[in-house]
């Protein structure tokens, strides 16, 4: 079952009327949270931004003509970005946490009310391990790949299932005082996401991670390509309408610095007209590799 499904069904059976919204369109979304009393709202990070987006452009503040109360996320690694979560809560005026799953899991993990920037598993539901490259599993503070055994499915029941999430296992408790097993940032992205640039690593949430503190970026993305000769990232982004051409490129130089700086290589930053950049209202899909030849 999918785990979007799971959690309204979960949401019934608590005494929340869950307000199924699947079938409508942007714009009737954004009439029912301003229409109705909703006070929480789930959803990918990427849809949150573009429905805020949305609503503004039609002179609608969710913060303050909503009743959001709090957001959960899932589907992207973006709630457990603090400057996407940031902004997410600042559209909403409401608290937004991650919810972390799998479809053949479900629903693994969560971040709590301490903000800590750690992420809880739910080991009552499955049994987790974070190896390293070796099968081996890491100490805390070291990265490697969450596995999962299930315990609780019976019609599709998982032993070690590798999940090609890459996290890092926390070396420090939660202030919250929960003693489950805690993962230091949520998942930092996925094996089959890894790039190598000009021999270095690089993961589409570390550029998200760069990007989104910048204030006039409202989408970005991401392309791999061969440029004289080399691999090259070229980073564009969507600028806010109302920054001029010189605070458009004033905008692109200091993305340039952060991204050099935060990953190590040379990049590419351009802005495109605003509004022009794709949007989703599921998982986003912010990445083009147009190399023909990759180095893996």
């Amino acid at each position: 079952m999918d785990r979007l499904l799971v959690r309204l069904l979960r949401g019934q059976d608590l005494g929340a009327l869950v307000f199924p919204a699947g079938g409508l369109s942007t714009e009737q979304r954004i009439d029912a949270l301003v229409t109705y009393p909703i006070t929480a709202l789930g959803c990918t990070p990427s849809y949150a931004l573009f429905l805020a987006e949305q609503a503004a452009k039609r002179g609608i503040d969710l913060a303050k003509q909503t009743k959001i109360r709090l957001t959960w996320h899932t589907g992207e690694p973006g709630a457990s970005i603090p400057a996407t979560k940031a902004k997410i809560e600042a559209a909403f005026g409401a608290k937004s946490y991650d919810c972390l799953g799998l479809t053949e899991i479900a629903a693994w993990g969560f971040d709590c009310d301490a903000r800590s920037g750690l992420a809880h598993v739910h080991e009552d539901h499955c049994f987790p391990e974070v190896l390293d490259e070796r099968d081996q599993p890491v100490r805390p503070g070291e990265t490697g790949e969450l596995v999962f055994t299930s315990l609780y499915r019976k019609a599709m029941p998982l032993l070690r299932y590798r999940t090609r999430d890459v996290v890092r296992l926390a070396d420090r408790a939660c202030p919250c005082g929960r003693t489950l097993l805690a993962l230091d940032g949520g998942v930092l992205g996925r094996i089959d996401d890894m790039k190598k640039i000009r021999g270095i690593i690089v993961y589409p949430r570390r550029i998200e991670e760069l990007v989104r503190p910048h204030d006039g970026v409202d989408e970005f993305q991401i392309v791999l390509r061969r440029h004289e000769g080399l691999d090259d990232i070229l980073v564009r982004i969507d600028p806010s309408p109302g920054l001029n051409p010189g605070e458009r490129a004033a905008l692109c130089a200091k993305l340039d610095d952060a991204l050099r700086v935060g990953l190590g290589i040379r990049v590419t930053v351009e802005a495109t007209e605003p509004g022009s950049l794709p949007r989703w209202d599921h998982k986003a899909r912010r990445v083009r590799d147009e190399r023909t030849e990759v180095p893996f």
